[in-house]
């Protein structure tokens, strides 16, 4: 009993896989069928379009065959049509040497527009040769203002360059001088306090106001106040003046 349901499970799924199969292989014929479908309609439609648009072409065509033969009638307007045809084909050739295949009929017509044919041509030429220079003139008048419009950038940056080197360079000379005359000043006051301690009552005045002056400075509570050796006994004496001031 149980190996028959194994083997009958294994035979429905085996069955269910092929119809699986079958159905996928189905629906990948029936989307085929659909894109052939679909090419064959488009297909259709495209000659529809070209056939339709042959015929427009084809009438056109014969409309202005129709509308040639008429005004072949009308000599004067004949010759300025046949003569702006010419022109417009030797324009679009734009070759030394061309062969031109008329009717019989306007043979002696042709002859007789082909000097006013040169003269226009000439003419077209001269103004596309003037257009085309004037195009070449204003494009190597522009490239001329850019290049020196680069060159006045760059000479501009350049004095700006010079002009901050030079800056530099005096601010250097500032800091230089002040610093000279600070050390001189220093110097100068050494000096001077040194040949000022050989008078003891101006030194002790002189001194009672320096420590004066940095206290006043400082605020604090404790100070400790740092002297010469030899300042030390005059230090002492000027501290009671010093607080009371």
């Amino acid at each position: 009993e149980e190996e028959f349901n194994i083997e009958k499970g294994r035979l429905v799924q085996h069955q269910r896989l092929k119809i699986m199969e079958y159905f996928e292989r189905k629906e990948k014929q029936v989307e085929l069928q659909k894109k052939i479908q679909s090419s064959n309609m488009l297909n259709q439609a495209r000659l529809k379009v070209l056939k339709v648009r042959e015929d427009h072409v084809r009438n056109v065509l014969d409309e202005a065959r129709k509308r040639l033969s008429e005004l072949s009638k009308n000599s004067a307007k004949y010759s300025d049509v046949l003569r702006s045809l010419t022109v417009q084909g030797l324009l679009q050739l734009l070759e030394p040497n061309v062969l031109l295949r008329v009717r019989e009929a306007d043979v002696g017509l042709t002859e007789t527009i082909l000097p006013s044919v040169a003269e226009e041509i000439d003419a077209k030429a001269e103004e596309e040769f003037n257009i085309e220079k004037g195009r070449l003139v204003q494009h190597q008048r522009l490239k001329i203002m850019e290049y020196f419009e680069r060159k006045e950038k760059q000479v501009e940056l350049q004095k700006k360059i010079q002009s901050s080197n030079m800056l530099n360079q005096a601010r250097l000379k500032v800091l230089k001088v002040r610093e000279d005359h600070v050390r001189n000043v220093l110097d100068e006051a050494r000096k001077r306090l040194s040949e000022l301690s050989k008078n003891s009552a101006k030194y002790s005045d002189v001194l009672r106001s320096l420590t004066v002056q940095g206290l006043l400075q400082l605020l604090e509570p404790n100070v400790l106040l740092r002297v010469r050796e030899a300042d030390v006994g005059l230090t002492e004496t000027i501290l009671p003046s010093v607080a009371e001031e």
